[in-house]
């Protein structure tokens, strides 16, 4: 029914919005994008780990301290990237909130305060 009522072109017009936001929180925190940007999509952002911070540590940080569940790498990519889905009901807001919670659990997993 929500779906409905919000219209198809409207969920695919927010979720390239929330793409968008996504990708530039994750450049305002000086990261770096683990897709190319032509092929990036709109239901989900991979963010390339600090070489410095511990990516499995990270993840669990994220979701025992804030709060705020995010995707590990796997296979070869595990504790090298995380992933933020952004598919389905979600909105600015979770965004913002999100990226505030990557901010300070990137400072936990340096150990700076």
């Amino acid at each position: 029914d929500m779906m409905v009522e919000e219209g198809l072109e409207s969920i695919f017009g927010r979720h390239a919005r929330i793409a968008q936001k996504t990708r530039e929180g994750i450049k305002s925190l000086g990261l770096t994008l683990f897709a190319d940007p032509a092929y990036a999509s709109n239901t989900i952002t991979s963010v390339k780990v600090p070489g410095d911070v511990d990516g499995v540590k990270l993840v669990d940080i994220l979701r025992d301290k804030y709060d705020t569940v995010v995707a590990g790498g796997q296979v070869d990519l595990v504790g090298k990237i995380i992933r933020i889905g952004h598919l389905g009901y979600v909105d600015e807001a979770d965004i913002d909130k999100t990226i505030d919670a990557l901010r300070l659990a990137l400072a936990d997993a340096r150990g700076v305060s």
